[in-house]
This record gives structure tokens, C-alpha cells and sequence, in this order.
């Protein structure tokens, strides 16, 4: 998993002078709550102490269905944070308000980060972190990370000379399957002239998207890796040292921690030194919705064709 943060303080502190602007008591943010919501909590706390305005940081279970059942009836948060996927439905459904960030910010924030919460033209939310899964390697076992996928199968058949494997991950979801395909060419949707996802062009079936579909069958198919293995297994396996690198995301880093592995992250080999895999990217972000007091803070914005 490669996690890059940015100034997230700055970002997040941009979004609730956005939301004070009417001088509310307080501000309430929420967020998931397998997120740093102390951390967001100190930035709110700094704040608070420049403006006098009041942050209170929840996490609550279902926050994503809490939020559109609140924010519909003009209650909820004044502002959500949360990954950039929803980001398109609540601005169709005129929960959320678009965004001016300054020239400053936007500068100092990796511009892909910004085109995932920018939808119809307009950007809806301030991205606080990017995440993806990632090569989560057992440095005792690995002295050197593979960079293609014919290193990794080079290392297993000296690690199975220890009774061990070298790579295990889910690969039936496509989620963390998805790195081999993209890294040789394949595409979900292409775009039009616009640079627009277009669905009318479907690249999960073109020559790249074989290629890479055709690698995890030779892994399968040589005993690389078990048929069938599921997350569970992986997790486990990788904790045990029976299994030297796994491809997964920051949620399997404290149970690699707890098991006492030393561990490094590293991108996910790929086909060759030429064609990286490319996993999916998710974004993080902080969207200040239409406002819950008295008509809200914001003016219901016109819904995006």
C-alpha cells in the first residue's frame, strides 16, 4: 500500500473556514471510524483556537446511508469526510456543495487527488490522503523486493526449498487483482474527447487485460500460489512466516505488527520493469454538505446534469 498524506491540516482547515463563514457555535465532522478521527479531531482543536468555532470530530457506524438520510432532511454533518466513490451520487443528489479551492491548496496537493473529487467540472470535496495496496513484504525473508513477477516467481522456488511461499493475496476480488490487469494495459472504461470515463469503451477484456489475467493463471498453474485462497488464509499465512509478501492495504498492517513481522511496503511487481502494476486509487476526502441548521449554511446548489 502506498499511502501518501498530504497537508492535510491545511486542506481540512480550508474546508471549515468554508463552512463557518456564517459563524456557526460549532462545526461537526464526521468520518469513518477506521480513520485518524484523533488526528482530525487536533486539527479541528487548532481551529477552534484561530477562530473560535467549535469542531466536534464523530465516527459513526453506517456513516455513508446516515449521511444521506440526515443531509436529505437538512441535519447530519457540516462536513463528511470520506473516500472520493460517493462523491458523484451525493453531488447529483444535492447534498454536498462544490468547492473553489485556492490556487494555493490546489497547488499543494497532487492533482490526481483533485480529479478524484471533481465531477460535472467542478470539485466537490478536499482530499486529505491517498491509498492503495500495496507488496507487504516479510524483510526477513525477501532481501530484495521483486520488481517484476518473474523475480517473485524466481524467490518462491528458493523459499520452497524452506517450505515456504513467496506471494499469497485474494485473488479472486478483482480489487487486488486489478494491479496485474491495469499494469499491462487493461482499462475499465476508456475516455471520450473530453476526458471523460466513457463506458461505451470497456477495457477489461482488451490485450493488456489478458495479459495480466494470463500471468495469475501461470502462478496458479505453477503452484506459485494455492488455488482458492482467500483473504483469511493470506493474512494468515504472511503472520506465521509461512508466506514471504501479500498484497493488501493499511488495514493489514496491525495484525502484521502484532505478529511481530518486520515488514516493508513496495509497489506490486509487475508483468515487466517496463509495465508496473497499477492498482486502483482511493482518496480521502472532506465534502461540506448543504447545511443542517435553519435552511443550512450553504444554498442548495443546483444538481449536476
Amino acid at each position: 500500500m502506498m499511502c501518501k498524506r498530504f497537508t492535510a491540516a491545511a486542506a481540512l482547515l480550508c474546508a471549515l473556514q468554508g463552512a463557518a463563514q456564517a459563524a456557526p457555535p460549532e462545526l461537526l465532522v464526521w468520518i469513518n471510524g477506521d480513520k485518524g478521527y484523533n488526528g482530525l479531531q487536533k486539527v479541528g482543536d487548532a481551529f477552534t483556537a484561530v477562530s473560535g468555532v467549535k469542531v466536534v470530530v464523530q465516527h459513526p457506524e453506517g456513516a455513508p446511508d446516515k449521511f444521506q438520510a440526515a443531509a436529505g432532511a437538512g441535519k447530519g454533518p457540516d462536513i463528511m469526510c470520506w473516500p472520493h466513490d460517493r462523491t458523484g451520487e451525493w453531488a447529483r443528489s444535492g447534498l454536498i456543495v462544490p468547492l473553489r479551492p485556492s490556487k494555493a491548496v490546489r497547488e499543494g496537493i497532487d492533482e490526481a487527488a483533485w480529479q478524484a473529487f471533481t465531477f460535472k467540472g467542478q470539485v466537490w470535496g478536499y482530499p486529505l490522503s491517498i491509498e492503495a495496496v500495496g507488496l507487504i513484504v516479510n524483510t526477513a525473508l525477501v532481501p530484495k523486493v521483486p520488481k517484476t513477477f518473474d523475480e517473485v516467481i524466481a524467490l518462491d522456488k528458493q523459499l520452497s526449498a524452506q517450505g515456504k511461499k513467496a506471494i499469497l493475496w485474494d485473488y479472486n476480488k478483482s480489487f487486488f487483482t486489478w494491479p496485474l490487469l491495469a499494469g499491462a494495459g487493461g482499462e475499465i472504461f476508456g475516455r471520450n474527447a473530453k476526458g471523460e470515463l466513457d463506458p461505451s469503451q470497456v477495457g477489461v477484456a482488451n490485450e493488456g487485460a489478458v495479459k495480466g489475467a494470463t500471468l495469475l493463471r501461470r502462478l496458479l498453474d505453477d503452484g506459485v500460489m494455492a488455488r482458492g485462497a482467500r483473504y483469511a488464509e493470506m493474512e494468515a499465512s504472511f503472520a506465521k512466516g509461512q508466506v514471504a509478501m501479500m498484497i493488501s492495504g493499511p488495514w493489514a498492517w496491525d495484525n502484521a505488527r502484532k505478529a511481530g513481522i518486520n515488514f516493508a511496503v513496495a509497489p506490486i511487481p509487475g508483468l515487466s520493469a517496463d509495465k508496473p502494476s497499477r492498482p486502483f486509487v482511493g482518496v480521502l476526502g472532506c465534502m461540506i454538505a448543504v447545511g443542517r441548521r435553519a435552511g443550512g449554511h450553504h444554498p442548495r446548489p443546483p444538481k449536476p446534469g
